[in-house]
């Protein structure tokens, strides 16, 4: 991908053929101290990290272990792996845009609490699916509706863009986006590690799933509460030096 950028991103409208495009009047480049204080000082970087997190971790978690408990709770064939596989893939896409259709009509601070909310739901209802034993079709259908997980993608960089200024913004959402990457590893480790633990009990998985799941949205609920700065979100010093 970063050959790919480098062959085709450009400096500028120029370079694409917009040769009478000028850019608005563009403000002071930020230093490094100063951008990185302007995103730290306020909360919001958090909490769409936060939110980012609990959408990622569903992801990486079902993506991983839902079929392989399928197949060795439910009895599932082998060969409809790929159906479930599918289905969960195509139920994101379907939600991902569903929930950026939402999002424009809705305030962003609640979309990605409900966001983060529905990716626990999809902890739990796959952890019953471990448990108790279930048709294909009510499989496929929990398949279906599992990518309520990022339900609020849209909603948590718009989020951001709200917050922040644009010059500090495009910063927030690179760091924010740290927070997924790390829950891209972190929930099927747990998983994995809870699997080799109990001797290959997917429900411990699924709920050791769950159970970060809910860390991660009582540490968002609790971060997004009320605004604990005013509406000046850095101090009268970062903002002479954002102008």
């Amino acid at each position: 991908m970063a050959l790919v950028d480098w062959l085709v991103i450009r400096n500028r409208p120029a370079d694409i053929g917009y040769s009478a495009f000028a850019w608005e009047e563009q403000p002071e480049v930020l230093s490094s101290p100063v951008l990185f204080r302007a995103i730290f000082a306020r909360k919001w970087v958090f909490v769409s990290g936060l939110a980012i997190a609990a959408s990622v971790a569903a992801i990486a978690g079902t993506a991983t272990w839902v079929v392989p408990a399928y197949i060795k709770v439910q009895n599932m064939p082998v060969e409809s792996a790929a159906l479930i596989g599918t289905t969960m893939g195509l139920s994101q896409v379907a939600f991902l845009v569903l929930g950026g259709y939402i999002s424009d009509r809705m305030r962003k601070s609640v979309m990605v609490r409900l966001g983060a909310v529905l990716a626990l739901a999809t902890a739990l209802l796959f952890t019953l699916a471990t448990i108790y034993p279930m048709s294909f079709s009510l499989l496929l259908l929990l398949a279906a509706v599992s990518g309520i997980s990022v339900f609020s993608g849209g909603a948590v960089f718009s989020l951001l863009t709200e917050k922040y200024p644009i010059s500090v913004a495009t910063g927030a959402v690179g760091y924010a986006e740290i927070f997924g990457m790390i829950a891209s590893f972190l929930s099927p480790w747990i998983m994995g590690l809870a699997l080799r633990e109990t001797g290959g009990s997917f429900t411990h998985a699924f709920l050791a799933f769950s159970a970060l799941e809910v860390v991660l949205v009582a540490a968002l609920f609790l971060l997004a509460r009320e605004p604990r700065f005013s509406k000046s979100y850095v101090t009268e010093r970062d903002q002479v030096a954002i102008r």
